[in-house]
């Protein structure tokens, strides 16, 4: 045991070179409380996604919930730092947190299941607040808390913020290394379990093996019982379905159910298909197979558990079929049959790189309610498949679902904006109005929608189907349908087509869910449109007035010092969001692994904090710097294709806030390290918050990718020009 420990206590030596912090207990803690903090909100937020059916505006809900309580329990600390703080406070509170932060990961299907008991339904947003405030509320204030209370222990040392911000960044880079490691090993709840026994075990070398040795071992006795009642409640959100699998990916979960003989597929809390889904599957496929003259040679995606193999099967002459899925895990449930080619490479990657041809490509992937859908209803996506179609009458299809018999302005908007993408690429494109709408392109002229001509292709192919006849032919394509989906397509809202940078169809497709949660916002949706410069002058104001009220809280002697620590963690944040954004766009989801991106961004802080203290440059030089890196990804985001030069850009971004940060931190004025610790870790927390919401809910959704980077460009102006009027005014 004894050279166990000592082998633990030379890691601190290398934390002592880079961080400067003398006391080597004081290092370990910073370390761990950053180790803590990645490890739990990587896990959490991605259990929290899943169970709310989440998209991009759930998950940035749930991260800013976790800044904002970050950010308030280190105002809280300020309150707490006026009595008695010992050492064994500090103790007790990283002892706690890895068993606190296993159980809020069991408390989330029990509070999904008992506020929101309907399985497959999308959770309520304000369901999304009161659940993600309980779940993350107790971890996130005694972290916000414990930065701070640390500082607070060599609170006379010059430069103790800086120095335990970049312990604290090691031990997140350190988490995401955990993460990466015991990912391959497992990918459910116990992985959680896994790396925050690694956290114990470094608490346990902090304060002593020999007196808290029997910490590791509650905390081993800790595991199954609470992973018991995870269990049990994840089960019991599908009662009277019976769970019988469920399995995690990069992409998403995959939960499989019983029900008799029936088996019922979940993907990320969704429905996605059930063994009984012939009726569907025969329609699809059989309007999708008229319009060509001779389809052999066919490439799949998505609809594997619905029939669709079995259908296509089922006419004469096929010859490749190839078949891909979302997720892996799909594949793996199905059973099949020896002369079908399944693709393990996510869509878009495998039309990149492989030379095959085919007379129809059919996708059926759900609608482009997230950045990671959204990329396969794009002009560029589009642009890719026509390449891999055989001939002038090869054909695309791909599926959006149906408004029913009354298309509302979102629908129409969805519609608009994926119909107009698809035809700046063919210049044949035609809507069949099914259960869910198939939307056809091809080079050719064999397209129809024309319920004759549809009709007698079907009686000269002598296709036979006990679900798709004469009768579907017509109840689906008759006029009155037709001149439905024309009116849709041509009304005056005259939607711009989805591409990577103005994803409409993905805007579109927000205001349908929030419209199916019982919200319209459509006319708030046109009034920002219309008054665009307004809304981004209010979205300025309110960084000036936060900033006010933080400053307020924390007792802050300057003003100009706080708004700038606060605008830079915003614009930065927001870029490694539109580096995220990017990610998905070029490589597919990003959830899963969205914590190499926090690690990534961590170890550029690092060496930004620890070179920012030796170097001193102009603080407007570096604004200009930051500039720059902006008009380069204006320049230089479509066309990135190695993905590295994502996270190396995501490294370069954070070493550069690093060294801002730590410039402004010089600036202060404060006479202790506990309480500049806890202006600065609120500045910066909020600061990210902001940036989130901003992107995520008031930008993204809607103005194009280049407009937010001219703000953040605009927003850098800004602090540059205060920069210039702080060197002749201090009263600041």
């Amino acid at each position: 045991m004894k050279n166990a420990s000592s082998a633990v206590i030379k890691y601190p030596v290398f934390l002592n070179k880079l961080t400067g912090v003398s006391n080597k207990k004081t290092r370990l803690k910073f370390f761990v409380l950053g180790y803590i903090s990645i490890t739990s909100q990587t896990l959490l937020l991605r259990e929290l996604l899943i169970q709310f059916n989440g998209n991009e505006i759930v998950y940035m809900i749930c991260l800013s919930l976790w800044l904002f309580l970050i950010a308030s329990g280190s105002i809280l600390a300020k309150i707490i730092l006026r009595s008695v703080i010992t050492a064994s406070s500090v103790k007790l509170l990283l002892i706690l947190l890895p068993f606190l932060q296993l159980a809020c990961m069991a408390a989330i299907p029990l509070l999904v299941g008992k506020l929101n008991p309907m399985t497959g339904i999308m959770v309520d947003i304000p369901l999304v607040f009161i659940i993600s405030l309980i779940v993350l509320m107790p971890g996130c204030i005694i972290l916000g808390m414990l930065f701070p209370l640390i500082c607070h222990e060599q609170d006379k040392v010059r430069f103790t913020v800086i120095r335990g911000y970049i312990g604290e960044c090691l031990g997140m880079v350190s988490g995401g290394l955990a993460l990466l490691l015991i990912l391959v090993i497992d990918k459910n709840f116990l992985l959680l379990a896994l790396v925050q026994f690694l956290s114990m075990m470094l608490t346990v070398v902090l304060f002593g093996i020999r007196k808290n040795s029997l910490l590791l071992l509650l905390y081993l006795l800790f595991v199954p019982i609470i992973h018991g009642i995870y269990l049990r409640w994840y089960h019991e959100n599908f009662k009277p379905q019976q769970l019988i699998y469920s399995q995690d990916s990069r992409y998403g979960r995959l939960d499989v159910t019983s029900y008799g003989e029936q088996k019922n597929y979940y993907w990320d809390g969704h429905y996605l298909a059930d063994t009984y889904s012939r009726l569907a599957a025969e329609q699809f496929i059989g309007f999708i197979m008229l319009q060509h003259p001779a389809p052999r040679d066919i490439l799949v995606a998505g609809g594997l558990l619905s029939g669709y193999i079995e259908e296509i099967k089922s006419y004469p002459d096929i010859g490749t079929l190839a078949y891909t899925e979302l997720d892996n895990n799909i594949i793996s449930q199905y059973q099949a049959p020896s002369n079908i080619g399944f693709i393990r490479k996510e869509l878009q990657s495998y039309l990149r790189s492989s030379t095959g041809k085919y007379d129809l490509i059919i996708i059926d992937y759900p609608d482009p309610a997230s950045i990671f859908l959204n990329r396969y209803y794009t002009r560029e996506f589009f642009r890719l498949i026509s390449l891999r179609l055989k001939d002038k009458n090869s054909l695309l299809a791909i599926t959006l679902s149906s408004g029913g018999n009354y298309i509302t302005e979102e629908y129409a908007g969805l519609y608009q904006s994926v119909y107009q993408a698809l035809h700046y690429i063919f210049p044949a494109t035609v809507i069949i109005p099914a259960q869910k709408n198939i939307l056809l392109g091809s080079n050719g002229d064999y397209l129809t929608q024309a319920v004759e001509v549809l009709t007698k292709r079907m009686q000269d192919r002598h296709i036979r189907k006990d679900n798709f006849n004469a009768a579907v032919i017509f109840s689906t394509c008759n006029e009155l349908r037709i001149d439905q989906i024309k009116k849709a397509l041509h009304s005056e809202q005259q939607a711009i087509l989805n591409t990577v940078k103005s994803p409409r169809a993905y805007q579109y497709s927000l205001l349908l869910w929030i419209q199916k949660l019982g919200y319209r916002i459509s006319n708030v949706y046109v009034f920002v449109k219309k008054y665009r410069c307004l809304y981004l002058a209010s979205i300025l104001l309110l960084t000036f007035i936060i900033t006010g009220l933080i400053k307020t809280f924390t007792g802050s002697p300057n003003y100009l010092a706080q708004y700038q620590i606060f605008s830079i963690s915003y614009i930065n944040f927001v870029m490694q969001l539109l580096l995220i954004y990017i990610f998905q766009t070029r490589y597919g989801s990003v959830y899963f692994i969205i914590f190499i991106f926090t690690m990534t961004f961590m170890l550029g802080a690092t060496l930004g904090f620890h070179y920012g203290m030796k170097i001193n440059l102009p603080m407007n030089f570096l604004f200009i710097i930051n500039i720059m890196m902006i008009l380069f990804l204006f320049l230089a985001h479509q066309r990135i294709d190695f993905f590295l030069i994502i996270f190396i850009f995501n490294f370069l971004i954070a070493a550069l806030e690093g060294v801002l940060l730590t410039q402004l931190l010089h600036r202060s004025t404060y006479n202790s390290a506990s309480k500049q610790a806890v202006s600065f870790y609120s500045l910066d927390s909020m600061g990210a918050m902001f940036g989130g919401l901003c992107f995520s809910v008031l930008l993204f959704p809607l103005f194009d990718l280049n407009l937010i980077l001219i703000f953040l460009i605009g927003l850098l102006l800004i602090n540059m020009i205060l920069s210039s009027v702080d060197r002749k005014y201090k009263s600041w």
